[in-house]
């Protein structure tokens, strides 16, 4: 059978005392861990933001899509213009443009043929 422990009273008072400045230390502590936690979350969401625009931007890149634009202007302009779940948009936009594959239709009367006047063709970069 064990042997039943006394507690010195005066040695409780002590103890109690000393537990409460160790929790509010632990408190303390646990907010600073809690603030670090949150920023480095942040951190770490710009940063594979940031890796998903230069990732858009290279595919665009690959693509010839917005060729006027240099690479850091394509990111740039991904970065301005991003909203809450635009960037899913504009990944699966680009990902389905194919480089060179541009469709046209038209309605009219005419027979179609397969004739397209300069202008057309110049827009289209056919010339």
């Amino acid at each position: 059978m064990s042997t039943p422990v006394t507690i010195d009273p005066t040695n409780l008072a002590a103890v109690a005392q000393n537990s409460a400045s160790v929790i509010r230390k632990m408190a303390a502590a646990l907010q600073e861990k809690d603030a670090l936690i949150a920023d480095l979350q942040v951190k770490v969401a710009g940063y594979e933001g940031e890796t998903r625009i230069r990732k858009i931007a290279s595919t665009m890149e690959e693509r010839n899509l917005n060729s006027e634009l240099s690479f850091e202007e394509k990111c740039a302009s991904l970065r301005e213009n991003l909203t809450e779940g635009s960037l899913d948009s504009v990944e699966k936009a680009v990902e389905m443009a194919a480089p060179g594959n541009v469709k046209m239709a038209s309605v009219s009367d005419e027979d179609s043929g397969a004739h397209l006047d300069a202008l057309t063709l110049f827009c289209l970069g056919q010339n």
